[in-house]
């Protein structure tokens, strides 16, 4: 079962088309680890970034500041993993 911050970093990873939902679910079943590593595997497999964290600070400018060019509910979910990732 995924913590809430582990599904926020799923379906951001496959809204911003990093990976499919299918692609997520076959490395779960492939690599024996918590779903936050193999999340962030496909990150780096995909990116060559080691987090989604790191992925959107340096691809998404003003990643702290400005979550406007998301938008709507999407800008809203960016906004909690940004706050659930500094705790």
């Amino acid at each position: 079962m995924m913590t809430t911050k582990e599904c926020i970093k799923y379906d951001m990873i496959v809204d911003l088309g990093i990976a499919t939902a299918n692609e997520l679910n076959l490395a779960r079943n492939l690599v024996n680890g918590t779903w936050e590593y193999v999340l962030d595997s496909v990150v780096y497999a995909r990116t060559g970034y080691r987090t989604l964290e790191q992925y959107l600070e340096c691809e998404c400018e003003d990643y702290e500041d400005d979550i406007e060019p998301f938008g709507g509910i999407f800008g809203n979910v960016l906004e909690e993993l940004y706050a659930l990732s500094i705790r």
